[in-house]
């Protein structure tokens, strides 16, 4: 299929620009050029552009449906938050917004809010992430840079005394742009185009009107790992002695035990930074962070290798977040999971608990919930493959019945330290954390890596930086996870799907783009077709069920005896292992049966049973009760039922300290002296 400039989105024109537009210069948008980002040719580069992405007019826009139905959503409350061109195309999918424009516009009415004889135009807000994604196995293949923004929030104008910021509630990636190359390129000439967007959406140019602009935008916060921010940064990386990027210290270069023989080997070093409340470095004096005759501080490269982003005014210390899926699972959480799996200095297990471990590991691949895509595989074969959700749902959902009785309590309690933190900064909700939290939180990451230093472990770069995480929690005043490149890492799998040859792969991308905005139809993210105003009115119902969070029954079915209850966030069954949750009086309850009553009331209820005991999973370093994580057993052999309006949450439950972990317990079998670990599935909580 030939793909060509006819085929582009065309971008919504204002009377404005309509007026200074001649109708025989309007031609269809070219294609968006491929262009060399230098003279040899060794990295190119496509923009398809922030202006268009944010007015919904750009191919970059992958889930377009999905959130013109949020924006639409916003759109029945407050109009006046989202760009004419986003107005357009809701009024699209529904027509009586659009014949009350008409009206409007007949009485020579105005749609915008003036202030001092100036249009006041909506502003976004966005999150920007770049990061590199190989096509191919072949390491030394060229790879793909793509640079992606999120919309955090919109609002009637920049001004926050005069609007309040809407937080959107679903985290969609836009395509801004796309790199290919062996090397990274220069790093003013990849990102001048999108910085030039940036400067002209600035709301705090002097003639920033509705002249020419829709709305106005501003940056956020740049979320990527080390080596990326380090590049976008122009500072040093996670090598480098002066690396932190959060505080003044000069990191100390350690050797790291082996059990070579080999002596006339070059040991080897890392960078180790071992001070825990150094001074803290600021967004204003970071030029000064270069060496000089009066400062040893070797941050920057140089004074003549300078950011980018500076020619923003963006805060080059805390505007680039502490990214803690790299920097804290990765990084932090997975390096100890390495350490036990294969390294004799940082307490490797022996071949015998490695054994057990990956045993228990086998048996819990069968109680993965549905809401989980992946299963945690061997520690002993594939610690060092891990991808980032395997490191996450070990952390935080079966660390404990994983290890328990074959690490050392100091150990367990010392990794358990990293769990407490999450717990208590963590998740991807947009609210703040309280205070006591964050408090909280900077003592306990303090406390480990303290008790690393006690143990002779090395405090790696990506130890030390964990501990910064709570000032971003502060920052943003969020969940940490909700700064996060989850999102992000999700969506590049569309890079890696969508070539068909190594030839050409950036036209490919664009061309595929292009199609895909060209042919998509209007479709919900379930695949419903929005082709009327009825259905336009179910989808925004059903979006503002899914983002209520409130417990809201979305669909039940029944299939070969199998009863399943849909919600926005979880889905509960009657089968192992979702059949497990947690109600608001405190009752963990297995689940056999559902009950519509009275009937067609859409009112169920669960029917099932009880355990009686419930216990500590742990005790130090933090009372696991508390966050509703327990050790159950002796299931009430009467049964029960439960008003479903009263459920808290779903429960991720496995078998705890089993004699014999070649076969799966029957959890519904009463008097049966099985215990079970079960903790909450995080999203679910009410």
């Amino acid at each position: 299929m030939l793909i060509d400039g006819r085929d582009m989105p065309q971008p919504y024109t204002t009377t404005l620009q309509l007026a200074s537009t001649n109708s025989v210069n309007r031609k269809n948008h070219p294609l968006p050029p491929v262009i060399n980002l230098d003279n040899e040719g060794n990295g190119r580069y496509t923009h398809f552009g922030l202006e268009t992405a944010l007015a919904g007019d750009s191919p970059g826009v992958y889930f377009r449906n999905a959130d013109l139905l949020q924006y639409a959503a916003i759109f029945k409350t407050n109009p006046n938050a989202l760009p004419l061109s986003i107005q357009k195309k809701i009024d699209k999918l529904h027509n009586g917004p659009e014949i009350e424009a008409e009206r409007r516009l007949l009485r020579g009415e105005t749609a915008r809010s003036l202030i001092n004889n100036a249009f006041i135009v909506p502003h976004f807000e966005v999150d920007m992430s770049c990061d590199g994604v190989q096509f191919f196995d072949n390491s030394e293949q060229a790879e793909c840079i793509p640079l992606c923004v999120i919309v955090h929030s919109v609002s009637e104008c920049s001004d926050r005394s005069r609007s309040k910021p809407i937080i959107l509630q679903k985290r969609s990636p836009i395509i801004v742009g796309v790199a290919h190359c062996k090397e990274k390129p220069d790093v003013n000439l990849f990102l001048s185009a999108v910085i030039a967007e940036f400067k002209r959406l600035d709301p705090n140019n002097d003639d920033i009107t509705t002249i020419g602009h829709q709305f106005t935008a501003s940056l956020r916060c740049v979320i990527a790992d080390w080596p990326m921010w380090s590049y976008l940064k122009r500072v040093k990386g996670h090598t480098g002695y002066w690396s932190c990027e959060r505080c003044i210290q000069p990191g100390v270069a350690c050797e790291i035990n082996s059990n070579n023989k080999n002596k006339t080997k070059k040991k080897k070093k890392t960078i180790q930074f071992l001070e825990l409340d150094a001074a803290p470095r600021s967004d204003e004096e970071f030029l000064s962070y270069c060496k000089s005759d009066d400062c040893p501080d070797e941050h920057l490269n140089g004074h003549n290798d300078l950011s980018p982003f500076l020619d923003l005014n963006f805060p080059m210390v805390t505007g680039f977040v502490v990214e803690p899926m790299h920097t804290f699972y990765a990084g932090c959480v997975g390096g100890r999971l390495k350490g036990l799996a294969y390294n004799p200095n940082e307490h490797k297990l022996s071949s015998s608990q490695l054994k057990q471990v990956d045993q228990r590991l086998k048996l819990f691949e069968k109680c993965k919930p549905l809401e989980f895509e992946r299963h945690v595989r061997s520690l002993s074969k594939s610690a060092k493959k891990y991808k980032h959700h395997e490191i996450r749902n070990m952390l935080m959902y079966i660390f404990i019945p994983v290890f328990s009785g074959i690490l050392q309590e100091e150990h367990l309690e010392n990794i358990l330290l990293l769990q407490y933190a999450m717990l208590l900064i963590g998740g991807f909700v947009n609210e703040p954390v309280s205070q006591d939290n964050l408090r909280e939180s900077s003592r306990v990451l303090k406390m480990y890596v303290q008790q690393l230093k006690q143990f002779n472990y090395p405090i790696r770069p990506t130890t030390h930086f964990a501990s910064h995480l709570p000032e971003d929690a502060l920052k943003y005043g969020c969940g940490i996870e909700a700064l996060s490149a989850f999102v992000f890492e999700n969506f590049y799998r569309f890079f890696r799907n969508i070539l068909a040859s190594g030839n050409l792969p950036l036209e490919q991308i664009r061309n595929k783009l292009v199609e895909r905005s060209k042919y998509l139809l209007p479709t919900s993210a379930d695949g419903m077709i929005i082709n009327s105003s009825m259905l336009y009115e179910i989808e925004i119902k059903k979006f503002e069920v899914k983002t209520s969070g409130q417990k809201i029954l979305v669909n039940f079915s029944e299939w070969k005896g199998i009863k399943k209850m849909v919600f926005s966030d979880f889905v509960l069954t009657n089968r192992f292992p979702n059949n497990v949750c947690l109600f608001k009086n405190g009752n963990v309850v297995v689940c056999s049966d559902f009950i519509e009553f009275p009937k067609m009331g859409n009112n169920f209820l669960v029917v099932g049973f009880l355990f009686q005991t419930k216990e500590h999973a742990c005790v130090k370093p933090y009372l696991s009760t508390k966050y509703n994580t327990f050790i159950v057993s002796k299931l009430d052999e009467r049964i029960g039922e439960w008003n479903i309006n009263n459920l808290l949450c779903k429960m991720y439950t496995v078998p705890y300290k089993l004699t014999d972990y070649a076969k799966l317990p029957d959890i519904t079998l009463p008097n049966v002296p099985n215990r079970w670990f079960t903790t909450p599935i995080r999203h679910t909580i009410l």
